[in-house]
């Protein structure tokens, strides 16, 4: 009968119903039970807060710390690898790139020979230490990781949501989309014009823009009812940096790109949505402005800088607003008669690489 009552209740209830048969000496056991059954308990509680503790440090250490040495680790590769793809160190042109260098250390800050894209340069020249070799590889660097993250973002929103669940396979896409996007972000050295210019800030600010609105449209369509927010004023301040980058440089590019940019949320989360997108990007572009001046990267002048540009003559007459437009309307003519002049027509080519290109998306919408 004891040996069942051991087994069935803790030891302590046992010499409670013995209690009252030997009062002194069961009164010391039970004490001395407490206390260890205490101890146990103490000893559980702190092994629990420990293993708590080390769950914590190794989730940071895969979440936080290895990502950030990887990115680190890339980044250092690919500035050694574009350093030698573009022959950084070697050569400059004396004409189109020595205007790029003197607009990226002026000898005035409200001088300007166009728009004031150096500005913005500026700062990147002076991180480098006024390195001419280094500034161009800087350059290369952002630009191909700007590019990139488009062609991530692109990947997400061009994937049906319910394709979002196959981890692995939205890995792949992404990861083959950051390698064509960067490939494709190296055509912009086909001139061999490797110091950042006006061209390159505007390719770099409207890459950065169009990944937030389409990180901004993943993220509406994946997790619909925790979209707060703080979310969305983070992405759209990324966005609104990013237009104001290019305004000097291109200051059509910041009005077309945000329409552009609106008209795509619109078409995939509403009217409510888009109206909050575009105004924040509204809102928060001011602000860019009063840091730019308060960093003395804007003179506080800057309208007479504008207004000056405005006047001058265009360098080439195809170079203005009324012939970009006309480009645009003329660009199906233009690249059919480029077709049907080669030599090699790249027809077959072409249909090769959209069909390989769209296998992965139907597969993944099967």
């Amino acid at each position: 009968m004891s040996r069942s009552l051991f087994s069935g209740i803790p030891l302590y209830a046992t010499l409670e119903l013995f209690r009252g048969l030997i009062p002194q000496r069961f009164d010391q056991l039970l004490t001395i039970q407490r206390s260890r059954e205490g101890q146990v308990g103490s000893f559980w509680h702190d092994l629990d807060v420990k293993q708590q503790d080390q769950s914590n440090v190794a989730m940071f250490i895969r979440k936080v710390v290895f990502p950030t040495v990887v990115a680190v680790a890339g980044l250092i590769v690919l500035w050694w690898l574009l350093e030698r793809v573009l022959a950084s160190p070697r050569g400059l042109d004396l004409s189109d790139e020595g205007l790029y260098l003197l607009a990226a250390d002026p000898p005035s800050s409200t001088a300007a020979w166009g728009f004031p894209f150096g500005w913005h340069a500026r700062p990147l020249f002076a991180l480098v230490g006024y390195d001419i070799a280094s500034f161009r590889t800087l350059g290369a660097v952002i630009l191909v990781v700007s590019v990139g993250s488009l062609g991530r973002a692109s990947v997400h929103v061009a994937l049906p949501a319910k394709s979002l669940t196959s981890t692995r396979a939205v890995q792949l896409l992404s990861f083959i989309a950051v390698i064509i996007g960067a490939l494709g972000a190296l055509n912009f050295y086909a001139p061999m014009l490797r110091t950042p210019s006006y061209n390159w800030l505007n390719i770099v600010g409207m890459s950065i823009s169009a990944a937030a609105a389409l990180s901004f449209i993943h993220a509406s369509r994946v997790n619909r009812a925790s979209f707060g927010r703080l979310r969305m004023v983070l992405l759209a301040t990324l966005s609104s940096g990013a237009l104001f980058i290019t305004f000097p440089a291109k200051p059509s590019t910041l009005p077309l790109l945000l329409l552009l940019t609106t008209l795509l949320v619109v078409g995939v989360s509403g009217w409510q949505t888009g109206a909050k997108w575009v105004g924040w990007n509204l809102v928060l572009m001011p602000a860019w402005l009063a840091i730019s001046l308060a960093l003395r990267l804007w003179p506080l002048d800057f309208m007479s800088v504008f207004l000056r540009v405005l006047q001058m003559p265009a360098p080439d007459p195809l170079q203005t607003t009324s012939s970009a437009i006309r480009a645009v309307f003329l660009l199906p003519r233009d690249f059919a008669a480029g077709l049907a002049a080669a030599q090699n027509r790249p027809a077959l080519l072409l249909v090769t690489s959209a069909v390989v290109l769209l296998i992965p998306v139907i597969a993944a919408r099967t």
